[in-house]
C-alpha cells in the first residue's frame, strides 16, 4: 500500500477507500495487542514498525537481478520480526492504468504488486484479502506461480459467489460482506451546518464505469439543480457540478447537514456514510421498496442492516410520500437525532477480521463458507 495517515493529511487520502482502511486495520490489531509490520510505502506516523520496500531503480526496464537483489533487501529487513503468522493485504483502486489509458502494468506490478507477493512466497505465510474495491480481486498473474500466493480468505463490502480459472485451474472464489466498509480511520469533526445538502459523487459519463445501469440512480437525485453537486463527468445531467480536488472534499462535506448516498455496484456496501458522518453530514440512503416489492440494484444498504428498506427516510422517486426535497427539509428538522442515530450504527465491526487473525495466528484451517476465498473445483 501507499498512503498518508489521517494526521498527516487528515482532509484527503486517509479519509477514503484503500488508505483509511489500511490504517484502520493496522491500528487496530495493534489495540488488539497483536505485534504488527506494515511493509509498504507511507507518509505520516504509524503505532507499529514500518518497513518500505527497496524501490531503488526498479522500473519498468529493471533486469531480472536487480529485481532480485532488491528484494533480498526487503527480506533482511524483515528477517528480525519473523517468524509471522500471516500477511492481511488490503485492495483497492488498484487499476495498472493511468488516465491518458498508457499501460503501465509492468512497472506497477514490479514496484506495488512484487515486493508484497516475494514475502508471501518467502515466508510461506497465508494471505488474507481485505477487498475495498469490487474491481480489484486478486489478478491472475499474482497467484500463478505459487499456492500460498492464493488468498485463504477474502473479506469485503459485498457477498458474491463465482467460478474464475487462475493459471489453468478453475476455482470457487468466494468474497463475503465482512463490513469492511467500516474500517477506514476517519478524521473526525462536528459539523458547520453552512449548507442543507450536497451531492459529491463523480458520475462515471466519460469513462463508462457503471453507464447507464447508474443512470437512473444519479439522475434522481441530480435532478435537482437546488442540490450543489461536486464531483467529475455530469455533462448531460448537471453542467453545473464542480470539480473539487480531493483535499477540500471533507471540507465541503464538513459545512453540509445531509448527502444522498448510491451504491456503485449492486449489492455492495459503501463506505461514504462511515465518511460523511465523521464530518457530522447525515447520510441519506437512496433505494427504497417499491411497490411490486423490488428496489434498485444501485440501493445503498441493500439489506436494510442500517435502515429498513420500507424506512421513510430513504429517497427513491416514487416510493417516498414526501418526495425528495420533503426528505431533506424532514431531515434538516430532525438533524440532532439522526446524527445520534447514525453515530450508533456506523460504528466499526471488527468480528470477522478478528475472527480470521485469531486463526491464522492459532495456525488454524479458515473456511471458505465463513471467511471466502478460493477454493480448487
Amino acid at each position: 500500500m501507499v498512503f498518508r495517515t489521517r494526521d498527516r493529511a487528515y482532509k484527503c487520502l486517509s479519509s477514503f477507500g484503500e488508505g483509511g482502511e489500511t490504517e484502520g486495520v493496522i491500528r487496530h490489531l495493534v489495540e488488539r495487542g497483536h505485534n504488527v509490520v506494515y511493509f509498504g510505502r507511507h507518509d505520516g506516523e504509524l503505532p507499529c514498525p514500518a518497513i518500505q520496500p527497496y524501490l531503488k531503480g526498479i522500473d519498468d526496464l529493471v533486469s531480472e537481478r536487480e529485481q532480485q537483489a532488491a528484494w533480498g533487501h526487503d527480506i533482511a529487513a524483515l528477517e528480525p520480526y519473523a517468524p509471522f503468522a500471516g500477511m492481511v493485504n488490503v485492495l483497492g483502486a488498484c487499476s495498472p492504468r493511468n488516465f491518458a489509458g498508457e499501460t503501465i502494468v509492468y512497472a506497477w506490478a514490479i514496484r506495488y504488486c512484487g515486493p508484497a507477493l516475494n514475502l508471501l512466497r518467502h515466508f510461506n505465510l497465508r494471505r488474507v484479502v481485505i477487498n475495498n474495491d469490487p474491481r480489484s480481486y486478486p489478478h491472475e498473474m499474482e497467484m500463478g506461480h505459487s499456492p500460498n500466493l492464493i488468498p485463504v480468505a477474502l473479506l469485503g463490502q459485498y457477498d458474491s459467489d463465482r467460478l474464475r480459472v487462475v493459471a489453468g485451474t478453475r476455482y470457487r472464489v468466494k468474497e463475503v460482506h465482512a463490513f469492511a466498509e467500516s474500517w477506514v480511520y476517519n478524521h473526525v469533526r462536528e459539523n458547520t451546518d453552512e449548507q442543507p445538502v450536497v451531492f459529491m459523487a463523480h458520475a462515471h459519463l466519460k469513462d463508462g464505469i457503471r453507464v447507464p445501469e447508474r443512470f437512473d440512480a444519479i439522475w434522481d437525485i441530480a435532478q435537482w439543480t437546488d442540490i450543489p453537486v461536486y464531483g467529475a463527468g455530469w455533462e448531460g445531467i448537471r453542467d453545473d457540478a464542480v470539480l473539487l480536488r480531493q483535499h477540500v472534499v471533507t471540507d465541503m462535506i464538513n459545512t453540509a447537514t445531509c448527502c444522498p448516498v448510491i451504491a456503485h455496484v449492486p449489492g455492495f456496501y459503501t463506505g461514504k456514510p462511515y465518511v460523511l458522518m465523521s464530518q457530522g453530514c447525515i447520510p441519506i440512503l437512496w433505494g427504497a421498496s417499491r411497490q411490486d416489492g423490488s428496489s434498485s440494484p444501485f440501493t445503498a444498504d441493500p439489506k436494510g442492516l442500517l435502515l429498513p428498506l420500507n424506512s421513510l427516510w430513504r429517497w427513491d422517486e416514487g416510493c417516498n410520500p414526501w418526495g425528495p426535497k420533503g426528505i431533506i427539509q424532514r431531515t434538516i428538522d430532525a438533524k440532532d437525532m439522526l446524527r445520534a442515530k447514525w453515530a450508533e450504527r456506523l460504528k466499526p465491526r471488527w468480528e470477522m477480521l478478528d475472527e480470521v487473525v485469531d486463526l491464522l495466528i492459532r495456525d488454524k484451517p479458515i473456511p471458505i463458507d465463513r471467511f471466502g476465498g478460493f477454493a480448487r473445483v
